[in-house]
């Protein structure tokens, strides 16, 4: 009761809201005409002036149609339309004066008025009305008698000749009223009826709107055309109601309801009476429609209204209530319109609303919507089905709440059917279906055939689908029984779809299209409750989806595929997620099929779900379905046109990473995913993507990261299957985006893996072993990338590059070798024999690296096939004999010029040389004791001295000339040991010849002689080496060198020769030590002709002296001193006797 009081408490606020707006309108644009009426008189005179010329030629119409003279109407609405334009100056002013429709117009049937021209005052508007109607009889009047002559003339042109009859003119007329000639097949029009003076054109003729009216100008009319007769029949209904309530104090409840009835019944008989009278027509309809909803509140009140209840068997109340909402139903079906019959369907709904629900008013309740929905049939009725579909679902809403609350319990609508009966819930699906349903066939009629897509409709379907499936929920019992009725309805909706796009109705056909798919996904999520697993009804409801997206692309509808795809990748998302997570929560400890949810019955779900959207990423990837391919993604519509990312393949091997995650430790599952993983490569290959490229990398590279982690007791059988997804990778290596093969990945997936594997299976045997075996496996790597070159020469553009990423996995092995051997094998003390395991390992590295180094021409050799005779480099392609005359010359002596290519080659193959020497030092270093090492390295730098300098070798390979370079530096490195080093040691060998004075004395020989050799050496030894890509920062350096030969050859061995001297000797007898060491300074000035050595030797001899009289004179013994000046005479002797000899060689 409280419920209707508050409905009809609200509407008259409503009605007088929208009277007041509309009351507004009207006075802004009456408004708005007086304004621009302001300081317009000199325009009101020339419309004035206008106005009479019209009365004028009326009036001279009028006396032609007296004389019986026939006229010409095309020059009568010509001259209409000059009179009635305004000038020039005033057409911008009066263009903008809005229309109003309480402003009688001008009938545009009779007088051609231009666009721009409006009369700007109410009176003047009125008065140009008056003066056309006076003249509206005399012009059709007029135009019968014209319409009959040239009907005459017609016959007469027939019988004689057309054609001249038509040519010539009418000699009873004068030339400018002679009618226009008409073709003789054209018939006579029928005379036009006149307009009435309050005529107002349509809404699309005022604006100019060719498209029609919009849905909010189509309200607004609505509105405007019925708010009087909504309002006032709610008013008279509730002032009805009021007075019936005020008499109960007055009346018995039957004579109240006699009052209201017969009100109803006075209403009704004022319809009855104005429904003759044409001006009073809508007016009359209202009343019946005011005296259906009184006669139906009069009813109901009757049996449930307290003051107005005076039937109480609820039998006899229930059948006066259904004659109330019979009568009111077919007062909504003869209505006519889409008001009334809306009203009078949410009157009777509501009525039933107030009624004790039951059975009984919901069963009522759904016989009243189904005809309300039938009364849709009769045209597009959108906004009645729309009102009465809101209605009983509002309605059964209030319904069940209430009976769920006579239950005693709270209503949650979660619970759904567990509320009510078996019967009331068997009831309201019958209801809810066939009100529903029958609303949803209204829009498969040949009305809504439409090729583009339709609001209206759109909106009221899928309201009419969210309600059916509300309130189906509302009774869900949680019965496993339910799966079979959501798969018909699935099935049902799928084919009212098809049949929708069979009558041409397109939208229609999408909408039941996404619902069905949306219902068949409910119907495979419950599954559940048959005992099927949750992963599988997952897995199920994702297999679904790729069917649908399949189906959606055998029917070319590019909308509903972007749907398809969504669902793909958000029930494989929730798939993923939910193998992981809950596998992670339940631990690893269940391991067989038999325990629902274990990791493994997950696991093969998940490699199953894998293969799947492998197989459904390469049907779209086809060429035939390639355009599907770009709408396959989450950014398609923002991603470039040349790079299409595929979401469905990207999202294909993460089931396989998924499946890894949950499957634990078992040691056939690495196996079983290997495979897929390689059938998933082989789809790539064939219809490969962006998005399946990057899945299926990260997740291959995820998976051999997980295998790792095996015990060692698995380490086979988690590991060797991998090997299978390389070989896979390096056979279906093709990339379309970038068109070139990705070696790589195959190839740098089975070296790393390969390194891991034999750290895990060798580590126990022994440290050193997994290094050694890399050196190996470089070596088998090299002699790959050699043979695949040669196979491979002339067709390597098919094939990519395999034997330079080869290489790039020789090298890879390599600089793991280096790392494991600083870190691990150095820390090794273990013997084989005589020598370390270190030392045999470090002799291995240099054979392995002198083969890498020597087995392949390097670089440089081949780009003198390019050099000119003078050295300049010059362009292959320069000139054609050039170019001939190079590749000949390449294939001649058997080098690639891919070489050329490879920056891996430039940089870092030249440094094997390098590494020689660094495993040379670091072998001698560790194998022998530190007191040998000043010789070991003045040897080693004479001896690369001379190989960097030797003539063929440098021809053959340049690149050697840097042995130089490296010689100094083991020179110098010799000069230090001697200086600093060697003289320090405590205690040498248990030989003789293992004295710091003997060692140091052959130490400073062997360095004379690298002196010797490097200033004998010429301009070859003065010029700076070849330097690789690689160490081109280094040629600074060889140029100061080369400049500075004295500061870094000479000078470093005196003073190395004197600080040795000064550490192991005597000091009473360093004098005479030290004008030795002139001596032989002056004797290889005289050697090398070298005046430089003399000056040296000269200064050191003067310095000598003079500690000789300073100090040696002073503090030596006496023996001692005479001995060192014996001796310091008898080398100045020496000295200038040689002098004297060999004057020559120091005058050239």
């Amino acid at each position: 009761m409280s419920l209707i009081f508050c409905t009809l408490a609200f509407l008259p606020f409503a009605l007088a809201i929208l009277f007041f707006i509309r009351i507004y309108k009207l006075f802004k644009r009456v408004s708005g005409l007086e304004n621009s009426s302001a300081g317009s008189e000199e325009k009101i005179r020339i419309l004035t002036r206008k106005l009479s010329d019209m009365e004028r030629e009326f009036a001279r119409i009028r006396k032609e149609a007296a004389q019986g003279t026939a006229i010409d109407l095309h020059a009568v609405r010509e001259k209409q339309t000059v009179v009635t334009e305004a000038p020039a100056s005033v057409e911008p002013a009066v263009s903008d004066i809005p229309d109003s429709p309480d402003i009688p117009a001008l009938p545009k049937s009779r007088v051609v008025r231009p666009e721009a021209f409006r009369v700007k005052t109410i009176s003047a508007q009125i008065e140009a009305a008056e003066i056309l109607q006076s003249g509206e009889s005399e012009i059709q009047r007029t135009e019968q008698v014209n319409a009959e002559q040239v009907n005459a003339e017609h016959v007469n042109a027939e019988q004689t000749n057309a054609e001249t009859l038509n040519s010539e003119p009418r000699k009873s007329q004068p030339e400018s009223r002679r009618p226009e000639p008409r073709k003789p097949e054209t018939q006579s029009a029928p005379p036009r009826k006149s307009l009435p003076i309050n005529y107002n054109p349509p809404r699309s003729e005022k604006t100019g709107n060719a498209d029609g009216p919009s849905f909010w100008n189509k309200l607004e009319q609505q509105l405007s055309d019925n708010w009087t007769g909504i309002g006032g029949t709610l008013f008279l209904v509730l002032g009805i109601a009021f007075l019936g309530l005020h008499t109960a104090l007055k009346m018995s409840e039957f004579g109240r309801f006699v009052l209201i009835t017969s009100l109803s019944g006075v209403l009704a008989g004022l319809f009855f009476w104005l429904q003759s009278k044409k001006d009073w027509i809508k007016l009359a309809l209202w009343m019946r429609s005011a005296a259906g909803g009184v006669f139906l509140f009069a009813c109901l009140g009757a049996g449930g209204i307290p003051g107005l209840k005076w039937i109480d068997a609820p039998t006899p109340a229930l059948a006066l209530l259904i004659l109330g909402i019979a009568v009111n139903t077919w007062l909504a079906h003869a209505g006519g319109s889409q008001a009334f019959a809306s009203l009078h369907v949410i009157l009777s709904l509501a009525a039933i609303a107030v009624a004790p629900s039951s059975i009984t008013t919901l069963t009522l309740a759904g016989l009243v919507a189904v005809i309300g929905v039938l009364l849709s049939y009769r045209e597009r009725w959108d906004h009645h089905l729309l009102a009465t579909i809101t209605a009983f679902f509002l309605f059964h809403l209030h319904w069940f709440l209430t009976m769920a609350a006579a239950s005693g319990e709270v209503p949650y609508l979660i619970r759904g059917g567990l509320l009510l009966d078996r019967v009331s819930n068997v009831c309201g699906i019958i209801s809810v279906a066939l009100v529903f349903l029958a609303a949803a066939s209204v829009h498969y009629r040949d009305l809504y055939r439409s090729a583009t897509f339709e609001l209206n409709p759109f909106i009221v379907h899928m309201l009419n689908w969210l309600f059916l499936g509300s309130g189906l929920l509302m009774h869900a019992t949680g019965s496993r029984w339910k799966t079979i009725p959501l798969f018909i309805a699935a099935a049902a909706a799928f084919a009212l779809a098809r049949h929708a796009r069979s009558r041409g109705i397109k939208w229609l056909y999408r909408t039941d299209t996404m619902m069905a798919q949306i219902i068949a996904s409910i119907a495979v999520v419950s599954l559940y409750r048959w005992g099927f697993p949750m992963a599988g009804s997952f897995a199920l409801l994702f297999m679904e989806w790729v069917v649908f997206g399949r189906l959606m692309v055998a029917e070319r509808d590019i909308p509903l595929f972007r749907m398809a795809t969504a669902g793909i990748h958000l029930t494989a998302v929730l798939l993923m997620g939910w193998g992981v997570f809950t596998i992670a929560d339940a631990g690893l400890h269940a391991q067989t099929l038999s325990v629902e949810g274990s990791p493994i019955a997950m696991a093969l779900i998940l490699i199953l779900c894998g293969w799947f959207a492998a197989m459904w990423h390469k049907f779209i990837a086809l060429p035939e379905n390639s355009g599907y391919l770009k709408q396959d993604g989450l950014f398609s519509l923002e991603w470039s046109a040349d790079c299409e990312f595929s979401f469905s393949g990207f999202l294909a091997p993460l089931f396989l990473l998924a499946a890894a995650q949950v499957s634990g430790t078992n040691q056939w599952l690495p196996l079983i995913l290997s495979l897929f993983f390689c059938h998933q490569l082989w789809v790539r290959g064939k219809a490969g993507t962006n998005g399946m490229s990057v899945g299926i990398a990260i997740a291959i590279c995820s998976f051999f990261v997980m295998q790792w982690n095996y015990y060692e007791s698995m380490t086979l059988m988690a590991g060797l299957p991998l090997f299978l997804i390389s070989i896979a990778a390096f056979k279906w290596s093709y990339v379309p985006y970038f068109k070139d093969h990705a070696h790589w990945f195959g190839l740098y997936t089975a070296t790393i893996h390969a390194m891991f594997l034999s750290v895990a299976l060798l580590n126990r045997v022994s440290a050193p072993v997994p290094g050694v075996l890399w050196l190996i496996l470089s070596v088998g790597m090299l002699e790959s990338a050699l043979w695949v070159s040669q196979r491979s020469r002339g067709v390597s553009g098919s094939i990519g590059t395999p034997d330079r990423y080869m290489l790039h996995c020789g090298y890879l092995l390599i600089a793991a070798f280096i790392g494991r051997h600083l870190m691990v094998d150095l820390q090794c003390e273990d013997y084989l024999g005589p020598m370390k395991v270190r030392g045999l390992i470090e002799l291995f590295a240099i054979a392995i690296f002198g083969y890498w180094g020597f087995a392949v021409k390097a670089p440089r050799q081949i780009s003198r096939h390019f050099s000119t005779k003078n050295g300049d480099s010059a362009s292959a392609t320069s000139t054609s004999a050039t170019s001939a005359s190079a590749i000949s010359a390449s294939a001649d002596s058997g080098v690639d010029i891919q070489q050329l290519i490879y920056r891996s080659w430039r940089l870092l193959h030249p440094l094997f040389m390098e590494l020689i020497l660094v495993f040379h030092t670091l072998f001698f270093a560790l194998q022998t004791d530190k007191y040998w090492h000043a010789i070991i390295w003045a040897i080693t730098a004479i001896v690369l001295h001379w190989q960097g300098s030797r003539k063929t070798i440098g021809q053959s390979f340049p690149n050697l000339s840097r042995l130089r370079f490296h010689a100094l530096l083991f020179y110098l490195v010799s000069i230090f040991q001697t200086a600093f080093l060697l003289g320090v040691f405590e205690k040498l060998g248990q030989y003789w010849f293992e004295t710091a004075w003997i060692l140091g004395i052959v130490a400073t020989f062997i360095q004379t002689a690298f002196l010797i050799r490097v200033y004998r050496g010429g301009v070859r030894a003065m010029t700076p080496p070849w330097l690789p890509d690689s160490l081109l920062f280094l040629t600074p350096l060889t140029k100061w060198i080369s400049a500075h030969r004295n500061a870094v050859v000479f000078y470093p061995l005196l003073t190395g020769v004197a600080l040795f001297l000064y550490w192991t000797f005597d000091h009473s007898t360093l004098t005479l030590l030290w004008v030795a060491e002139c001596f032989g300074i002056f004797s290889l000035s005289i050697l090398l002709r070298e005046a430089h050595f003399r000056h040296v030797a000269l200064a050191g001899l003067a310095l000598c002296i003079a500690r000789l009289l300073l100090y040696d004179l002073a503090k030596a013994p006496t023996l001692t001193r005479a001995a060192v000046f014996a001796g310091v005479g008898a080398l100045m002797i020496g000295m200038h006797a040689l002098y004297n000899k060999y004057r020559d060689r120091f005058m050239n």
